[in-house]
């Protein structure tokens, strides 16, 4: 069971990138539900290129071709953080095609 304080840990902090996203930067359910194109899910991709860019060796504009919103990718050397965003825009995602499909899952 100790196995799982550390996912407990990441889980909360992927929790309160969310809030954060709707709290602080206004990006409702409503707001959200605007991107019907999947761009919430695929700005997650240069994220998780850049905490993966020791590996991948990626150019700075590389980083920037799945970018899915005007202005550039911020790329800073912080894999974790790169990480928790990711997985925070990946559950706005997922709760945007959860509300498309049916409303809130049960």
């Amino acid at each position: 069971m100790s196995d799982l304080i550390g996912m407990d840990k990441v889980l909360d902090d992927v929790k309160r990138k969310r809030q954060r996203q709707v709290v602080v930067h206004g990006w409702s359910r409503r707001h959200d539900d605007t991107h019907a194109d999947g761009s919430l899910g695929i700005a997650a991709i240069p994220f998780i290129q850049a905490a993966c860019n020791d590996r991948l060796k990626l150019t700075e504009e590389e980083l920037q071709v799945f970018w899915p919103w005007p202005g550039r990718f911020r790329s800073v050397d912080k894999r974790r953080e790169h990480l928790i965003n990711a997985a925070a825009l990946l559950v706005a995602e997922i709760e945007r095609l959860d509300r498309r499909i049916g409303g809130e899952p049960k």
